[in-house]
């Protein structure tokens, strides 16, 4: 869908509008989201500051959206490793720890 208030037409994959071009709007509180949603979001974040053309105050309010985004993109996978973790009866077992030379 694409977002009537950012510049170019900038879209999220869900249909809901996009916090990209309006300074501290949303259309859901980021607890609402889905992670995809969320990856969205963010994606449309991302792509609004590489361009180099926002006001400094917008640029920083799309900032920090992304880093609220982030954040709770991180508490949302993290639920989910626990909750997969105890399908697995605690036999889950995180390969990224295993690729990690100071893991």
């Amino acid at each position: 869908m694409t977002d009537p208030n950012a510049p170019n037409g900038a879209t999220i994959g869900d249909g809901h509008k996009s916090a990209v071009g309006t300074p501290g709007a949303t259309s859901q509180a980021p607890a609402e989201l889905t992670f995809e949603a969320l990856l969205g979001e963010l994606e449309a974040i991302v792509h609004q500051l590489e361009r180099g053309d926002l006001p400094l105050e917008q640029a920083v309010s799309l900032f920090e959206r992304g880093i609220a985004l982030t954040q709770l993109g991180t508490r949302q996978l993290d639920e989910t490793e626990k909750k997969v973790e105890v399908l697995l009866g605690g036999e889950f077992v995180d390969k990224t720890k295993e690729l990690d030379p100071e893991g």
